[in-house]
């Protein structure tokens, strides 16, 4: 009888996440901070694999599986349809905060709160994505849209904002979307310092290997990286580029499976696929690169790969310049500029004790600002201040 009453007692916190992998990957140590501070913990998402599912139920997480949800949907029924499942949810498990993760969470997840008069939430925006950089007609009146929704989603309800780097959170307030008290600024997802550590430098080979992790995206800088890697090929250097992580079928900006095949039948680069084990590729790895124009958030594997003691290369972008500091803990070249982004490889190719200088500094900036501790506390703070 007293352990219902203390359940009862306990505040529901729901997190709405596209996607049960970006849950995991990305918001799962924050779950398990908040259950750990009192809360009775959910999840609605989509399943994409069921290997997610234990994982997640493991934790002692409600999952909430969201049948309709697609990240690239654009059939107006099945979105609403979306939209209406959402709100079933919200209307049973009638939470005490809802946690929205990215855009289509944000702008879902906030239509749903209005319509069934949920009181308070969380609007946790990792990135403007490739709606906010893409000039496309179609993308240019979908983000006037969403802009608009937002307006009105956001009116008249208790709702705190989380952004990932200060442009974001700018365009926000400039835009009179989201009003300057209720901005919170928490850098990335946060990283594990003990898994993510210094590997044996055993693990090392003397040709370097730079590495760039993450959705196979034009916007991330990946042919870029391709023609910079041509360049210094031509000249002789002696190195290794590795590519890991999938195409995003539902993102228009995709790069193909053949496109990525032929630059490694070229010997390029080594295209490695989807990696479930990041710590021992990152060991094996002498550099990080990303040469995104993305609207990245602050990119994890860049503070992943710090954490390593890896040296990163980057573009002075939103979110990847919040990791990545130029002749710190890295190198931050132009966006699009080939030319820089060989020099930048260059010269960490071949200088080996400033490489190891940068990487001994991106550590330590990990664990002073990006630890998951830290990143935890700060969205347990917020969640205080709804409440």
């Amino acid at each position: 009888m007293s352990r219902n009453r203390d359940r009862n007692d306990k505040k529901k916190l729901l997190f709405v996440v596209t996607e049960d992998w970006y849950f995991c990957s990305h918001r799962l140590s924050v779950a398990l901070a908040a259950k750990k501070a009192g809360y009775d913990v959910y999840v609605a998402t989509r399943i994409t694999d069921d290997k997610y599912i234990p994982i997640i139920e493991k934790a002692g997480i409600t999952l909430l599986p969201l049948k309709k949800m697609t990240r690239g949907g654009k059939n107006p029924y099945t979105e609403l349809c979306v939209i209406a499942e959402i709100m079933r949810i919200y209307q049973t498990v009638k939470p005490d905060i809802i946690h929205h993760v990215a855009i289509k969470g944000v702008l879902y997840g906030s239509i749903a709160a209005k319509l069934t008069r949920m009181k308070a939430t969380v609007n946790a925006l990792a990135g403007l994505g490739h709606i906010f950089v893409s000039r496309q007609l179609f993308m240019r009146m979908l983000r006037f849209f969403i802009l608009l929704v937002f307006r009105i989603s956001f009116s008249g309800v208790k709702v705190k904002f989380i952004f990932q780097n200060p442009d974001d959170r700018k365009v926000f307030v400039d835009l009179n979307i989201a009003d300057s008290d209720d901005c919170y600024l928490i850098k990335g997802s946060g990283v594990n310092i003990k898994k993510f550590h210094p590997p044996d430098p055993g693990k090392k080979t003397d040709v370097p290997s730079l590495i760039l992790a993450a959705r196979m995206l034009w916007y991330k800088g990946v042919g870029e990286l391709v023609e910079a890697a041509r360049i210094l090929k031509k000249k002789g250097l002696k190195f290794r580029v590795i590519l890991a992580g999938e195409p995003d079928l539902q993102n228009p900006n995709t790069i193909s499976k053949e496109q990525l095949q032929l630059w490694h039948d070229e010997n390029i680069l080594e295209w490695v696929g989807f990696c479930a084990n990041m710590v021992d590729l990152l060991s094996k790895c002498d550099i990080a690169v990303l040469p995104s124009y993305y609207g990245e958030g602050v990119p994890k594997v860049l503070i992943e790969a710090a954490a390593m003691e890896l040296p990163i290369i980057t573009t002075n972008m939103p979110g990847c310049s919040e990791i990545a500091r130029n002749e710190i803990n890295g190198l931050l070249v132009p966006p699009k500029d080939i030319q820089a982004l060989a020099d930048a490889m260059e010269r960490l190719i071949n200088e080996i004790q400033f490489r190891q200088k940068l990487g001994h500094e991106g550590r330590k900036i990990v664990i002073n600002e990006f630890e998951e501790s830290i990143i935890n506390s700060a969205t347990l703070d917020v969640y205080k201040q709804l409440l």
